[in-house]
């Protein structure tokens, strides 16, 4: 919810720490003390205030601020979109205290996303709004070892560019939040909504800036947590300025590796037996903390205006990102283990337990990122209309290690579960990892964009534009199994791998080009009453080639069952030429108060899934490529002010068709790929309420429910492994790819039905000095993980309650001293998982969020 500036006058309400007692019972000392602290300095406070005068008192009227945004391309309020748009200011944003992403899932109704830390593994999008998800959040049967072949429902903006990557929340003008379809001006995954990070431009007028440093203390953390983050604003001439963001944060790991085993100096599990290769293997103390991350990131903004109708701005940014493991945690009972299934007499180990911040994986996931962004906004005002040129750059490379032997510790009877462990050429060897040591795969983009948007205040408004992206993504995949060629000749199983331990390498270069035009055109037939239309047409072209080898497996492997090094290809090429519409009227009841309809559609860029049509691991050619999804959203909805812009809500009721919906999964040879379901549907009621209680009080409440189901029962026909094989008993004979038809009424995975937000925000004089309180709370209830209801990868993904406070004190010096406490419940925040789920394994991983956080720290403006 946007917060406000508010006259600082009223009497105090003082804040006290109800939960120092649990958390003395519980034994977390420090904990407690610093609640207890904080009790007494709001104590203090309190004291202070009630002998300060009541400088301004009854000065002004509580109000809300007016906020403007610029969702529909043009700059304008708030109040006057005629759609749900929910909107973060830069003094919101800084009040709560919101650093990364995934913070402002807090902050906004309805919207969710997967909490992997300072990650986001392969890049992929794990943003959820209106209810619009059908990939298993977290990763599922694929846990994090892929790029999605799809793109998310949501799409993310950094400024004018289409682009996510872990962003800072670092000099933000705002953040803005459109739900609903937005592809008539945003394209291509906008389907769901678009969420726009909108940074602080450079300034003419002032030299300024800020320099901020903080630490904290996470429970459970192996140590504290620290950052440093500063701006300034430098006027070089007189319509010449440069802005300049740069900071590094450390986060110490709170996650404890419990089943890490003993290695050697090649990485090889050390036997619990020496010198006998079909025994167990030793484990290694716990290692604390593993998850630890360090980010440093720097971006500059040169803005220069010639002339008051020209303005240019080039900017340019630089980040790096690394996380040393995952962030998981499991419910693993720990115990006696059989890592070869019964093979091999010696092969069982005794593991530790799992719990909620413990990891039972066996190797460490450590997670790398650097993205470079170059992006050139030319603005020229004609009078009539403005004309916008926006042209950006960006390279994103990342470096995803993952642990993939979850595929080996299944169980070998249940049918919709895989284990490899018994099959050649692994021949339940008992200390398997299979580990992704991958090099950096990339992300390359150019985009140009073009756009005239008339000047307001006429009978026709219009946005009309063109658009033009080239992408190309180069995605490098190396598994290794460490030991397995030395096993394989210990018992008398020679492999003549010329790759070593190397179990597969895939190699997938993916092009895709989009072309478009599109626009608006708004017709106010009375000053009260407007029409818009949109629409979208485009063209969209795709390649894939995927080269694929399993030398390990050699011959039997390969597409022509003669290549020794299992070599087989997947490759093709698709085109679409489509368009969307969109339909939207609102009228204005008042001047306070507005209601809206829209029909609006958005899609999901189709695209080749790099499948084998020939060979052991192939599937049927229908399902090389996948179609786009397109989603038609029906909505009607309210929004204004009341009591003289003392409230300011907004309510509506949506329903959305998916069409051709897209969803990443493997096939039935565990080939990564993309497939097309049916139809499905996301119907819901969503509001949000912002109030301003006094002229010190603010508060905000938000409310979404969502109900996501297919409708339409479908299957998918694909070949078990080597169906296309006589020699190896192959029939040519197809199977489902979920063990039947997925029914109508089936919920969609990482959804929940209700999901609840509560914020307050207190200002206090004192003296020269000004205090702060924000406190929110979030709600979401419980989900599914998988959108095949049967299958070994769901679970049910708990509810989760999360609270924050934070507490800042403004002084007359521009310093400003703040603390806070963040998950104030210590809730694991579990948000998605992987593997097999069934039953405990020690491969069923959860995402969970951080716990419990206690910090301080200091601002000084300039």
């Amino acid at each position: 919810m946007n917060r406000t500036n508010l006259v600082p006058n009223g009497h105090h309400t003082p804040l006290s720490c109800a939960v120092r007692r649990a958390l003395y019972q519980r034994g977390h000392r420090q904990a407690a003390v610093a609640c207890t602290t904080a009790a007494l300095v709001l104590n203090v406070v309190a004291a202070q205030a009630d002998d300060a005068p009541a400088t301004g008192a009854g000065s002004a009227e509580p109000a809300l601020q007016e906020v403007l945004v610029t969702a529909e391309k043009r700059t304008e309020s708030l109040q006057n979109v005629p759609y749900n748009i929910s909107a973060l200011d830069s003094k919101a944003i800084r009040d709560a205290g919101l650093e990364s992403m995934t913070d402002i899932t807090a902050q906004i109704p309805g919207l969710t996303a997967v909490d992997q830390g300072a990650a986001i593994r392969w890049g992929n999008n794990n943003f959820t709004l209106r209810g619009i998800r059908t990939d298993p959040p977290g990763g599922g049967s694929l846990g994090l070892s892929y790029a999605n072949l799809t793109v998310s429902p949501v799409s993310t903006y950094w400024g004018e560019t289409p682009v996510l990557f872990q962003m800072p929340l670092d000099d933000l003008e705002r953040i803005e939040v459109l739900r609903g379809p937005q592809g008539t001006l945003y394209g291509s995954g906008a389907e769901a909504g678009t969420i726009r990070f909108i940074p602080k431009r450079p300034t003419f007028d002032k030299f300024s800036g800020e320099v901020r440093a903080e630490g904290s203390y996470t429970e459970y953390a192996s140590g504290g947590n620290g950052n440093i983050h500063g701006v300034v604003n430098i006027p070089i001439a007189d319509r010449l300025a440069l802005r300049v963001v740069a900071g590094y944060d450390h986060l110490a790991g709170f996650i404890d590796a419990v089943n890490r085993p003993e290695v050697d100096s090649n990485g090889v599990f050390v036997p619990s037996i020496p010198g006998d290769l079909t025994s167990g293997f030793v484990l290694g103390p716990v290692q604390k903390g593993t998850n630890s991350s360090d980010q440093w990131f720097a971006r500059g903004s040169l803005r220069w205006g010639p002339t008051e109708a020209i303005d240019l701005q080039l900017d340019y940014l630089h980040q790096h990102t690394s996380m040393a493991d995952g962030q998981w945690g499991s419910n693993w009972p720990g115990g006696k283990y059989d890592t070869s299934f019964g093979a091999w007499p010696n092969a069982t180990i005794v593991t530790r337990p799992g719990c909620d911040f413990c990891n039972t994986n066996f190797a460490s996931e450590p997670y790398h990122d650097t993205i470079d962004l170059v992006d050139l906004v030319a603005t020229f005002d004609l009078g009539l209309a403005t004309l916008t040129s926006a042209s950006s750059y960006y390279d994103d490379q990342n470096v995803s290690n993952f642990d993939g032997s979850g595929v080996f510790y299944g169980t070998a009877t249940d049918p919709n579960a895989s284990n490899y462990s018994p099959y050649y050429p692994y021949l339940s060897y008992p200390r398997v990892t299979n580990f992704f040591r991958n090099p950096p795969s990339t992300d390359s983009v150019f985009i140009q964009e073009l756009r005239l948007a008339s000047a307001p205040g006429k009978v026709f408004d219009y946005v009309v534009g063109l658009y033009y992206q080239n992408q190309h993504i180069s995605d490098y995949n190396q598994q290794y199994i460490p030991g397995i060629i030395s096993y394989l000749q210990y018992i008398n199983m020679p492999n003549p791998s010329a790759y070593g331990d190397e179990n597969y390498i895939r190699t997938s270069h993916i092009n895709f080009v989009d072309k478009a035009i599109f626009g608006e055109l708004t017709f106010h037939l009375t000053p009260a009453w407007q029409v818009t239309g949109g629409a979208r047409f485009f063209r969209q072209d795709y390649t894939s080639t995927t080269e694929n080898l399993l030398p390990l497996c050699g011959a039997i492997c390969s597409a022509d069952q003669t290549n020794p090094n299992g070599y087989w290809l997947g490759t093709d090429s698709n085109n679409v030429s489509r368009h969307i519409w969109k339909l939207n009227t609102s009228y204005d009841l008042s001047s306070d108060l507005k209601v809206y309809a829209t029909y609006s559609e958005g899609f999901r860029r189709g695209g080749v899934s790099g499948l084998p049509v020939v060979g052991p691991f192939a599937s049927p050619a229908n399902l090389q490529t996948f179609s786009p999804e397109l989603a038609k959203n029906y909505e009607v909805g309210i929004k204004g002010t009341l009591l003289e812009n003392r409230v300011r809500y907004f309510a509506d009721l949506f329903l959305v068709n998916l069409e051709d919906f897209q969803f990443d999964r493997t096939n039935l040879s565990a080939v990564i790929g993309a497939f097309n379901g049916k139809d499905a549907r996301s119907e819901g009621f969503e509001f949000q309420w912002d109030m301003a209680l006094t002229d010190r009080l603010t508060a905000g409440l938000g409310y979404s429910f969502t109900k996501s189901y297919v409708t339409t029962s479908f299957d998918i026909q694909d070949y078990p492994p080597y169906a296309l094989i006589p020699s190896q008993g192959g029939t040519g004979q197809t199977v489902s790819l979920f063990g039947g038809p997925l029914a109508a009424g089936t919920p969609l995975p990482g959804v929940s039905r209700n999901i609840a937000n509560l914020n307050a925000d207190y200002t206090l004089p004192a003296g020269s000095w000004n205090w702060q309180f924000h406190a929110d709370l979030s709600y979401r209830s419980s989900q599914n993980s998988d959108l095949n209801p049967v299958s070994a990868y769901q679970f049910v993904i708990p509810s989760a309650f999360i609270g924050n406070l934070r507490a800042s004190l403004h002084s007359s010096n521009h310093m400003t001293y703040y603390a806070f406490i963040r998950n104030i419940t210590n809730n694991p925040d579990v948000s998605g998982g992987i593997n097999i789920q069934v039953y405990p394994n020690l491969y069923g991983l959860r995402s969970v969020g951080s716990p419990r956080t206690f910090g301080a720290g200091i601002q000084f403006e300039f």
